[in-house]
């Protein structure tokens, strides 16, 4: 692209042009602008210089366009209408017309937040899709596309990522239904039966066995697991108790209830975590709030 015959120009006089162009009057036109006649007179005079053409002409008492002004304005108008397009820094997503894949990580233990979020998702972007991966805690970049990670807000985050705070996240332990515990829930309880572990790269039982150990409680693990699900399903069919990280008190699994850990254990906050090229992203920002009003909406459903 040659650029040579841009150098001189002041995109304020475009503004300026365009104007002159519909009022056809230097007095309306200042009036329009908040500026003086003088000012535009002065405007429309290196107009004049720039275009190498007169632009307006008096014919009696009006002002008319020469024919080089009549092919700008054709222009003008549309290129006006680009820079305004190019310099919003609000951009409109809309999410029933978007075919964007969003992607969102998460840790397993917390994902009965997928259910209300996907509700929502399917009703508001019919057109989106949505990728949901497990969070790494040691494999963090930039990632690709929507991408919002769901990690604890102690965990250090390379440059070029952004994060917000999200939600605190407390310990609860999950029981079947019928459990003789329930009727009976206290450290002694808790250190009477089995335990299933939830262990992964996460090391999020470090909270919970730190506390355990101020209390002087302890746990007999029966079995040790890498997933949410496979702790849920374990738990429903024995007398084992599972205990981790939750935003919220229900599972969504009308066999099993959940309790408080029976001895002082600390929150964990979380928050969300982006790419920082995508701060002013439209489609992160309706996907941020999908994230926010779902949290709300777990302990509804």
């Amino acid at each position: 692209m040659d650029y040579r015959t841009l150098r001189n120009i002041d995109l304020n006089l475009l503004i300026v042009l365009d104007v002159l162009l519909r009022e056809r009057s230097v007095t309306l036109a200042a009036k329009k602008l908040g500026r003086t006649q003088s000012a535009v007179s002065h405007a429309l005079s290196r107009l004049r210089s720039t275009f190498d053409d007169k632009l307006l002409v008096r014919v009696g008492s009006n002002m008319e366009p020469t024919p080089r002004a009549k092919n700008l304005q054709k222009d003008l108008q549309r290129l006006l209408s680009s820079l305004r397009r190019f310099m919003d820094d609000t951009e409109q997503f809309l999410p029933r017309e978007s075919t964007k894949m969003f992607t969102l990580e998460i840790p397993d233990f917390l994902s009965p937040l997928l259910r209300p979020l996907f509700v929502r998702f399917e009703h508001e972007a019919p057109n989106a899709s949505l990728l949901i991966k497990k969070s790494n805690y040691s494999l963090l970049d930039t990632g690709k596309g929507v991408t919002i990670r769901l990690l604890p807000m102690s965990l250090s985050i390379p440059m070029g990522l952004k994060r917000s705070a999200f939600a605190s996240c407390h310990w609860r332990t999950f029981v079947r239904k019928d459990h003789p515990i329930v009727q009976n829930w206290n450290q002694d309880a808790w250190s009477k039966y089995g335990h299933i572990k939830y262990q992964d790269s996460s090391n999020s039982n470090e909270g919970l066995e730190s506390a355990m150990q101020n209390a002087g409680a302890t746990q007999r693990i029966k079995a040790a697991v890498e997933t949410f699900s496979m702790a849920m399903a374990m738990v429903e069919e024995s007398d084992c108790l599972f205990s981790c990280l939750c935003f919220s008190n229900e599972i969504y699994n009308p066999n099993l209830i959940s309790l408080p850990v029976p001895f002082a254990t600390q929150d964990i906050n979380f928050g969300l975590v982006w790419s920082e090229t995508l701060e002013q992203d439209g489609a992160k920002k309706w996907f941020e709030e999908l994230l926010r009003s779902s949290l709300s909406k777990s302990d509804e459903i």
